[in-house]
């Protein structure tokens, strides 16, 4: 699985994937990218990971995942540097936090916020809502699913549903 999704944010770079308005000028290499799920209005997994530059994959489980609380990980440089790779058109070219542009925003869904660290930089963040509607919102959620899944959390960050505990 994870081959065949190396394969595919292979080709899209190949292709030039699909333009955003996001895209990094950055040189400065990453030490870490976090991706941070948020609630939604149902039971959506809330929960944030993070991923350094040498392959350390730490998850904290929030709220509707498999796992709650802390767990961690090592992945290949090569897995590190495909997830790179997939999320970096939609890196802001400038520091600070932005938003992904969205045709149609829907009312209802989990926002997903990813952050890029460098050292000697000021972080640069990206909040994306899932469900994003219209070609960059659905390049984008592509291009998360991808890091996502060649994270490979999902035996931690898959939604589960606990009684007692509320939506959102």
């Amino acid at each position: 699985m994870r081959n065949a999704v190396f394969l595919g944010l292979l080709a899209i770079t190949i292709t030039g994937g699909c333009s955003t308005p996001h895209s990094t000028a950055e040189t400065v290499p990453v030490r870490q990218i976090a991706i941070e799920r948020g609630p939604c209005f149902g039971f959506c997994p809330v929960y944030k990971v993070v991923v350094t530059n040498d392959g350390v994959v730490q998850f904290d489980g929030d709220r509707h995942t498999r796992v709650l609380g802390h767990r961690e990980k090592r992945i290949q440089p090569a897995t590190v540097r495909a997830i790179e790779a997939a999320l970096a058109p939609l890196r802001p070219a400038s520091p600070g936090q932005s938003t992904a542009p969205c045709e149609t925003v829907p009312s209802d869904t989990a926002s997903t916020t990813i952050r890029w660290s460098a050292a000697g930089v000021a972080d640069t963040a990206l909040n994306y809502r899932m469900g994003c509607l219209g070609a960059a919102g659905k390049t984008a959620a592509a291009r998360i699913k991808a890091a996502l899944e060649l994270l490979d959390i999902d035996d931690w960050a898959a939604q589960m549903t606990r009684d007692g505990v509320p939506r959102g």
